[in-house]
């Protein structure tokens, strides 16, 4: 049950400190560079896998639920926020939006594709690794995955959907008289969970410590 609750509890920390990293991560870049064009840019270059997976996780998922794509965006712009601040939104799909239901699928699908990304890697023994220089990419690519798997409050507002999914699927499970403790308690399930809460920590983490880099040193 611990690693249930550590998992929810990472996925939700992750979103809100890896906001927090990437805006002020893009104001110390601006403050060095003196160039919103430079800093929007190194940042996409930074996050660049995991944004690539977000946005298209949302435009597969658009064309597969039949809803017409009418742009997709890897290049990073610059807004305005309500007190003035620039920050910067590093991708972005526009689809046509005809119900509710497929709205939200589409909204939530880079957080299913994201833990499919740690499920891949668990599932072949990528990370951890004897190889240093596998172990330094594959640290990048959770980092990167991780914290873009929420790049907007609109898809956050799409995992509201996720509960009532988990009482349909628990229902589903109990009216066939599946014993689920025996599934989320089972030895090779709890080994998938500690492992996701391991690359989420990792992700958790290395957001956390740009964070406080940065306010420590007023950057």
């Amino acid at each position: 049950m611990i690693l249930y609750v550590a998992f929810f509890a990472q996925i939700i920390l992750i979103y809100f400190i890896s906001q927090w990293t990437i805006q002020h991560l893009f104001r110390a870049l601006y403050r060095i560079t003196k160039s919103t064009f430079v800093s929007s840019y190194i940042l996409a270059l930074l996050y660049f896998p995991g944004t690539l997976l977000h946005e298209l996780s949302h435009f597969i998922t658009a064309v597969a639920l039949l809803l017409n794509v009418k742009e997709m965006d890897l290049i990073p712009v610059v807004k305005k926020s309500d007190d003035d601040k620039r920050y910067v939104k590093l991708g972005s799909v526009v689809f046509e939006q005809k119900d509710y239901f497929r709205s939200m699928l589409v909204g939530i699908a880079p957080f299913f594709v994201g833990l499919g990304f740690f499920f891949f890697m668990f599932e072949y023994d990528i990370f951890p690794n004897e190889n240093i220089w596998i172990n330094v990419l594959s640290l990048y690519l959770l980092f990167s995955v991780s914290s873009s798997m929420f790049s907007s409050k609109k898809d956050l507002e799409g995992t509201i959907i996720i509960v009532p999914l988990i009482i349909l699927i628990f229902s589903i499970l109990v009216g066939f008289n599946i014993d689920i403790t025996r599934i989320f308690l089972s030895e090779t399930t709890l080994e998938i969970m500690r492992r996701l809460n391991m690359y989420l920590l990792i992700a958790t983490g290395g957001n956390s410590l740009i964070y406080v880099i940065l306010r420590l040193f007023r950057i």
